[in-house]
């Protein structure tokens, strides 16, 4: 299948040791050593890249103190060799390409095959397939472009901004000292909100996603419009039945420990009970509760949602609880590799992610909780675009203060809110920016 692999190889080895400038600066760019599937191709491509970066010239006559006797033999054939002509190696790097890609492909269906035959799970294996595939045809995506064109939607953005007269231009938390800080959430954005057990993390992202599936903006009409943007919640700690409770205590619904004790409920808690039902099935919210998730079986998912949903926000509730695609070690190695692959998401579907994270317990001592007290991996903090950190008072635990600990593209400060468990609300106490 692959037999014709050895000509294009001497091609592009060819230009690198025979060829001019333009020639090599030509494979530097493009081609990458996995294309070459020989011993000795992938020997001599890996040594005149060395030398290259070494400010070298590859030399035919000094590669031979290779101590490998296929490369001698290759080397030999390059030697009889012309350079090919930037024409004719435009076509050998395209076809040195598309059969590597075919490798790719062909080496990912053989390992879902054997991890299939050693009792994985079909549908995550199929789902590791699927976001392998998908990254294959990623490849060579050239999306460089000028710094003016990077900034052309910056103008609309204002612009859109200006006519709702609001001070932000990205998607609204619903806590108006939280959208003057962060100027609202941004479509390749990854928002971390962190806090202790029992803070009220959770209760805060559904905040934030119910909001949003209420208000969007409508460019059309210029006025809000009658739904919001469509979200996503992967609720990996609780039931999708409690997530729904606590939204139509949220909304409006019989509160908290009325639901739990369902004998004290009146006919008027029944009736605000149908009054919140109907508006949340009237809301583009989407919830996923499974036991489990991988991080290849989520990213296959999101990009499902984003395709047949078209959803603009996606909120993952642990970040802790995903495991990652690869056997590591190190759990905090493995955390690192699920924020990566969150932020990627987050850019790559151009979406909100809104990532759910644990503090450390020490994060409840004399010291304000920081970027530091996140538990298990340094990496979230960095892939992060926002961390939110929610923390509670010592004197009222109803008093809360989230924290804008980092903001790429606004301002840090303090939010001051307040919490009433039984309608799993949060409200502002003072406005505040630093």
């Amino acid at each position: 299948m692959f037999g014709d692999i050895i000509p294009i190889e001497d091609e592009l080895l060819s230009a690198l040791y025979n060829g001019g400038n333009e020639e090599r600066e030509m494979i530097l760019e493009t081609a990458k050593e996995e294309w070459f599937v020989s011993g000795s191709g992938k020997i001599l491509y890996a040594k005149a890249v060395a030398d290259l970066e070494a400010g070298r010239e590859p030399s035919i006559a000094a590669s031979y103190s290779i101590p490998d006797k296929e490369v001698k033999d290759r080397l030999a054939t390059l030697s009889s060799k012309l350079s090919p002509t930037v024409f004719s190696l435009r076509s050998s790097v395209k076809a040195a390409a598309e059969r590597a890609h075919k490798m790719q492909v062909v080496f990912a269906c053989n390992v879902a095959e054997e991890e299939i035959k050693a009792g994985e799970p079909p549908l995550e294996v199929a789902a590791r397939l699927e976001g392998k595939l998908r990254d294959l045809g990623c490849e060579g995506d050239d999306e460089i472009k000028t710094i003016g064109d990077a900034a052309s939607g910056l103008l609309s953005d204002m612009e859109r901004a200006a006519k709702r007269k609001t001070l932000f231009s990205g998607i609204s938390s619903g806590l108006s000292g939280l959208d003057v800080l962060t100027g609202g959430f941004r479509n390749g954005q990854m928002i971390v909100v962190a806090a202790r057990t029992g803070e009220g993390k959770t209760a805060l992202a559904s905040q934030l996603l119910l909001h949003a599936a209420r208000n969007k903006w409508d460019e059309n009409r210029q006025d809000w419009a009658s739904k919001g943007y469509v979200t996503c919640l992967v609720e990996l700690e609780m039931t999708a039945s409690e997530v729904a409770q606590r939204c139509v205590a949220h909304l409006g619904g019989p509160q908290m420990w009325k639901m739990r004790d369902a004998g004290k409920l009146t006919e008027k808690d029944l009736a605000d009970a149908r009054a919140a039902l109907t508006t949340l099935q009237n809301l583009p919210f989407f919830v996923d509760a499974p036991s489990r998730m991988r991080l290849g079986a989520l990213r296959a998912k999101a990009r499902g949602w984003k395709r047949r949903l078209g959803m603009e926000m996606l909120c993952v509730d642990l970040i802790g609880k995903v495991n990652s695609d690869g056997r590591e070690r190190d759990r905090w190695r493995e955390v690192a590799n699920v924020s990566h692959g969150l932020k990627a998401l987050a850019k790559e579907l151009n979406i909100v992610v809104i990532a759910i994270a644990q503090l450390n317990r020490d994060a409840s001592g004399e010291e304000e909780a920081g970027l530091h007290h996140i538990r298990e991996s340094g990496d979230i903090e960095q892939d992060a675009d926002v961390v939110l950190l929610l923390t509670t008072s010592r004197e009222d635990e109803k008093v809360k203060t989230l924290r804008v600990a980092k903001c790429r593209s606004g301002l840090t400060g303090r939010v001051p809110l307040v919490f009433d468990g039984n309608t799993q609300r949060f409200k502002e106490l003072v406005k505040e920016a630093k």
